[in-house]
């Protein structure tokens, strides 16, 4: 038990210090709604701070961060993002290393159909963190993570995914922690993990309301509520 709270403890620390680092940044960028989200990242290079004032920022596609370094997008006050193409994710992260959102409300607009993509997919990137965000469907899947090392989903809310709230495959040391997880079809799946840490999460409503895993080499779990 106290080898698993030490380790815990300096995974803790690499958090902090991934946020201390993107925080030092070299370049903020203020955007207010209206302004383009996308064009801010492409022009973005490392250590670039990107701040969306309070408001709704309307996207027709994904937000697509390729192949960007520490990079970080946080909202001012409340923050939506709406994504009006039910397919397309609203943010789609590739190929990159130490990116943080935060404070973000993101979803799609709703239509009759549903939707046919999800909220966030995440795939062969390096210290990814999702921190204090909304992730509301009609999205299939609220976070996707594929092929990734050190990914953490933080303090935020899960909820209205028509199929899934987190889905992880082929990946290590990942953190779910600290959120609310809710009115999904079901809570999550893991597979082919190395490093899973499950902690004090509330988890409830959900059609599903079961985590399914498939070859974990490591797992920890902790004070999580299923009601």
């Amino acid at each position: 038990m106290k080898i698993k709270t030490y380790l815990f403890f300096v995974f803790t620390c690499f958090l902090v210090l991934s946020f201390a680092n993107i925080s030092e940044a070299r370049q903020t960028v203020t955007l207010n709604p209206g302004d383009n989200i996308q064009q801010a990242v492409n022009n973005a290079g490392r250590k670039t701070k990107i701040i969306l004032n309070a408001g709704v920022y309307t996207v027709s596609e994904s937000i697509k961060i390729t192949q960007k370094r520490e990079l970080s997008i946080k909202g001012n006050g409340k923050v939506s993002i709406v994504c009006t193409s039910t397919q397309e994710t609203v943010f789609n992260i590739k190929d990159s290393f130490r990116i943080m959102i935060a404070n973000i409300h993101m979803t799609h607009r709703p239509t009759a159909t549903g939707c046919s993509e999800g909220v966030v997919n995440i795939y062969k990137s390096r210290e990814i963190i999702l921190q204090n965000c909304d992730i509301n469907g009609c999205g299939v899947y609220g976070v996707n993570i594929s092929n990734c090392t050190r990914v953490a989903v933080l303090r935020s809310k899960l909820h209205n995914n028509e199929w899934i709230a987190i889905n992880a495959s082929n990946s290590k040391e990942i953190v779910i922690l600290k959120n609310i997880i809710t009115n999904n079809g079901s809570v999550a799946s893991f597979s082919k993990i190395n490093d899973l840490k499950i902690y004090q999460n509330r988890i409830y409503n959900n059609r599903n309301n079961k985590i399914n895993y498939r070859a974990i080499t490591k797992k920890s779990l902790r004070s999580n509520r299923f009601n």
